[in-house]
């Protein structure tokens, strides 16, 4: 069950956080006090342009799961392509 929608966290600094990532996996993860599958929502990087890369991949997921959320209540409408694109070529606009 996820009650918040999953997005994901950038860290910028890989040399100033990978000392907690590594204390959280050691420590937190070892323990079962945090799932694995919330450190895949952690990224570390070290400039904008790296942070870009996932804020656009994220920003296509959630726009695939909304067109598959509202194919599933409206009919079959096409999910977008891994540019945002639909079948006719139109670019996703957000709403």
């Amino acid at each position: 069950l996820h009650v918040i929608a999953q997005r994901p966290v950038i860290l910028m600094g890989r040399a100033f956080w990978s000392g907690l990532l590594d204390w959280v996996r050691e420590q937190q993860l070892a323990r079962g006090l945090v799932d694995g599958r919330d450190l895949d929502l952690l990224h570390l990087v070290d400039t904008p342009a790296e942070a870009l890369e996932i804020i656009d991949a994220a920003y296509l997921r959630f726009l695939a799961e909304r067109e598959r959320e509202r194919a599933g209540a409206n009919g079959d409408a096409p999910p977008p392509d891994s540019a945002g694109n639909r079948s006719r070529g139109e670019r996703r606009t957000p709403s």
